[in-house]
């Protein structure tokens, strides 16, 4: 051995707290020269005693000699003796695993300890031998209980008494046990995860939880101690592979035999931490990740695709762009007439994330790009659905039609007005034709938008409107209002005929739009009930009528300060109640009941005169608006004239156009009645009076334009006459 290794195990031989024995052993371990090193590495017990030394150098725990086991077992009845370095360690062995795997390097010093074996196994045996003769003494019993019925000496009553006192108890043990059974069965998972996380409790050991983390805390730090121990040690035999593989084994075992309950249960607590963790990195990794098809078309990557039909929706797409024309101004469609020649694509299979997929759209542009020259990604400006030009970039078209608008806003702010463009303004982003006509700047946009235009407009004639009238009207000249319409007679114009004519105009027309809103009352109506238990003229509102509210919004449209559109909205607040009025349906004349109103409404209006003399319709002197009503004895002048239905009298007086005297009201429901000739003098009536039907108006006479004494009855609907006789029942 050279000097180095002499020196290092001299060190060794060093450490501790004392000499370090075996039992029984003589003296310690000492360094030996190189050939007696080399000598005991070949032999089993100085191999083992190596061990032992290095056991110690790690650790600290004591060398163990080992002695060959005895020859012979002792006889029966003979006491054997069992050395006191056997005991101390197996009361070493035992405090250790009492204290949780906790060893330490001491050594128990004990005196001379003698146990009889015989006397303790006698015991033993005697103890195993009662125990079996009370187990016999009890199946006896059971075998004669069984033998002997226990119901042999009971009455009736007590035999039934005892039979129901012995199923109910056994009901409540089974049920007991089955109870205790199935809780078992449920908790029993919940032990053993709880037991396999290493916070199981022991029967003859309850810790509480302070204590076993105490515990993993110490054991933790004893851990770390002899960890550096070990590596030490390693170091110090790191140029010797035997003895290194010899520490190794050695650490190792260790570790496996004192550290075990600590290393479960951290592996316990960490391995599922670590399984959550993986799980839900795992989780959140592959919820982004989907995959695709990589979509290559000349051999040119368009990007990734989540399914097939997207490529083929952008097929159809390319043919709608080219069938539109959108490129196809200034030539445009010969640079893209190839495109529909060849538009299949090449796919590969792809693990990508969700934002890197691709729409139909732009897919579409992409193929359109990559298939044709002289093409580029633009913003088209369309008025009316006419082509202005594109600009490449969107905001800047954005910006030249607000500075359009620019002088006109403050205004319409301090006005309260909208204001905008008559004409609809579209901006589409897509691919068009890169040549001066299509693609335009800014400034080229402002000059278009700043133009004029001529636009077709049409004009209704009105009665007595002539061509050279319109031409004035329009400032278009005849000839050209002529060529506008080469199908159509001058010279017999109708009104409400359409005339198409030219007008110049903005090419972009200001519009104001002005918004106003008023609530106003909605009238309510009257519900006329008749009660045909009480004569005409009898009036009586049940209920009072309440007017509704209604908001009521007008939207009026300027165009170049020119009245264009009205628009009105009616928003209902409130409905009105309607009035509920309750009047006689009984007519009488006098103290005469002479009938009830007709399904219509309506009273007979001469109650004496039942006799038509002149019906409603064509007749020698013309068409009659009414019915004439007589009697046929001829005495009907004098005779008394009542109010057909309930309302306001419009007129009463003197009419000269052929009714005489006359008396005309208004029933307000579109309905008005007409009684004429009556008899001079005899009007009892006036206008604006409310009058009630069965009321009497006059009398019958023949006045104006008549041959005799009748009365010219008329009702009439919205201005029209109606035939009275579809109103009236006799």
């Amino acid at each position: 051995m050279d000097e180095e290794e002499k020196k290092l195990n001299t060190e060794q031989n060093g450490q501790g707290d004392g000499e370090i024995t075996a039992a029984g052993a003589a003296e310690p371990v000492n360094a030996h020269n190189a050939d007696d090193i080399f000598a005991s590495l070949l032999d089993a017990d100085r191999i083992a005693a190596d061990f032992d030394r290095i056991n110690f150098e790690i650790f600290g725990e004591p060398e163990r000699e080992f002695a060959p086991e005895p020859a012979d077992e002792p006889e029966a009845g003979a006491q054997a003796e069992i050395p006191v370095e056997q005991v101390s360690q197996t009361a070493e062995e035992t405090s250790a695993n009492k204290s949780g795997g906790r060893k330490t390097a001491k050594s128990i010093n004990t005196g001379d300890l003698v146990i009889n074996v015989t006397e303790k196994q006698q015991k033993k045996a005697d103890r195993e031998k009662a125990k079996q003769k009370l187990k016999e003494k009890k199946l006896r019993e059971k075998q004669r209980k069984k033998e002997r019925s226990p119901y042999g000496d009971m009455s009736l009553t007590q035999m039934l008494h005892e039979l129901v006192y012995t199923f109910g108890y056994s009901v409540i043990r089974y049920s007991k046990a089955l109870f205790f059974f199935f809780a078992a069965s449920v908790a029993k998972p919940f032990v053993i995860f709880f037991k396999a996380l290493g916070v199981g409790k022991k029967k003859k050991e309850k810790r509480t939880f302070r204590r076993r983390l105490a515990d993993l805390i110490d054991e933790y730090s004893r851990l770390r101690e002899d960890s550096k121990t070990a590596r030490q040690a390693i170091k110090r035999v790191w140029r010797d592979p035997d003895r290194l593989r010899k520490a190794l084994k050695l650490y190792f075992s260790h570790i496996k035999k004192n550290y075990l309950h600590f290393l479960k249960t951290a592996g316990n607590i960490l391995l599922p931490a670590a399984a959550c963790v993986f799980l839900f990195l795992s989780t959140r990794y592959w919820k982004d990740l989907t995959f695709a098809l990589d979509v290559t078309y000349n051999d040119i990557s368009l990007g990734c695709i989540g399914e097939e039909s997207v490529y083929m929706e952008a097929q159809n797409l390319i043919a709608e762009k080219l069938d539109t024309g959108a490129y196809s101004f200034d030539g445009g469609e010969a640079d893209l007439e190839g495109i529909n020649a060849s538009l299949d694509a090449q796919y590969k299979l792809r693990l990508v994330s969700l934002n890197e997929l691709n729409d139909a759209e732009t897919i579409c542009d992409r193929v359109i790009e990559n298939s044709a020259d002289n093409l580029t990604n633009a913003c088209g400006i369309y008025i009316d659905g006419e082509f202005m030009g594109a600009v490449k970039n969107e905001a800047d078209a954005k910006t030249v039609f607000h500075n359009y608008l620019l002088p006109y806003l403050d205004d319409a702010e301090k006005e309260g007005y909208v204001v905008g463009f008559a004409e609809d303004v579209e901006y589409r982003q897509g691919i068009y034709s890169d040549t001066e006509k299509i693609i335009i700047d800014p400034q080229t946009l402002d000059k278009k938008i700043h133009g004029r235009k001529t636009v077709t407009n049409e004009y209704k004639m009105q009665q007595y409107d002539t061509l050279e009238h319109l031409a004035i009207l329009s400032g278009v000249p005849q000839e050209r209002l002529v060529e506008l319409n080469p199908d159509y007679d001058w010279e017999n114009v109708r009104e409400g005929d359409k005339i198409t004519y030219e007008k110049e105009t903005n090419v972009l027309r200001i519009q104001k739009t002005i918004i106003s809103s008023e609530t106003v009352d909605v009238p309510f109506d009257t519900i006329i009930s008749k009660d045909n238990t009480k004569y005409a003229g009898y009036s009586n509102v049940t209920r009072k009528g309440v007017n509704g509210k209604n908001r009521v919004t007008t939207t009026k449209i300027y165009i170049e300060d020119v009245l264009s559109d009205v628009r009105t909205q009616v928003d209902v607040i409130t409905t009105p109640i309607p009035e509920v009025k309750t009047v006689g349906g009984m007519s009488y004349y006098g103290a005469i009941v002479i009938g009830t109103t007709s399904s219509s409404g309506f009273l007979w209006p001469a109650p004496s005169c039942n006799y038509i003399s002149s019906s409603y319709g064509y007749r020698s002197s013309g068409f009659h608006d009414g019915v004439d009503l007589c009697r046929a004895d001829g005495g009907a002048i004098g005779t008394s004239v009542v109010a057909s239905r309930d309302g306001w009298v419009e007129y009463a007086g003197w009419n000269s156009r052929g009714y005489g005297y006359m008396v005309l009201i208004n029933h307000g429901d579109g309905y008005k009645t007409r009684y004429g000739h009556m008899l001079s003098g005899s009007i009892c009536v006036s206008p604006g009076d409310y009058v009630y039907a069965g009321q009497q108006l006059g009398r019958v006479g023949s006045t104006g334009n008549s041959t005799g004494p009748h009365l010219h009855f008329e009702v009439i609907y919205y201005g029209e006459k109606k035939n009275p006789m579809n109103y009236l029942s006799r």
